[in-house]
This record gives structure tokens, sequence and C-alpha cells, in this order.
């Protein structure tokens, strides 16, 4: 990733810690792609599998050469959000 290529948003990304007891519900997540020749190209998750890749099934579409057909699923879950 080159210096211009940071992954920054309208604020800083952070990770934080939940207190013990807490729940964290999701109702969607969006994915954004920060470089590469998709820079820009986004899609939110919600209660479905979304496929990301460069095959005609995939909901995130990508043209990078370097991307298989199928590159991962990302589904969002009660439990939290799951990558294959």
């Amino acid at each position: 990733m080159g210096k211009n290529d940071r992954m920054t948003g309208p604020e800083e990304w952070s990770t934080s810690r939940l207190s013990p007891g807490s729940k964290l519900t999701l109702a969607a997540i969006d994915l954004l792609v920060v470089a590469g020749p998709d820079r820009g190209r986004q899609c939110r998750v919600t209660n479905r599998k979304v496929r990301v890749g460069t095959g005609d099934s995939a909901e995130l579409w990508l043209s990078d050469p370097t991307v298989s057909r199928l590159h991962c699923e990302i589904e969002v879950r009660q439990t939290g959000i799951r990558i294959v």
C-alpha cells in the first residue's frame, strides 16, 4: 500500500473492547475497497451472505486480476461476522 492509500474514513479507525457482559448487535456492515483498481467500490452486508470476487456471482465484484472468482463470503450473524 502506498503512502496515499492510508486507510482512513470520516474519523480515524480504532479498536475498542466491550466491557464484560456487554452485547454488540450488528444489523449490517459496509465493505469498502480502499486500494487497487476498484478503490471506492462498496457493498452493504446485512442478513445474507455476500460474495466478494471477480466472478459473475459476486455481489462485490472486483476487477483486480490477483483476486479469485470467489475470494470470500461474508455474513453478518448474531454472534458476529463470519468470513469464509
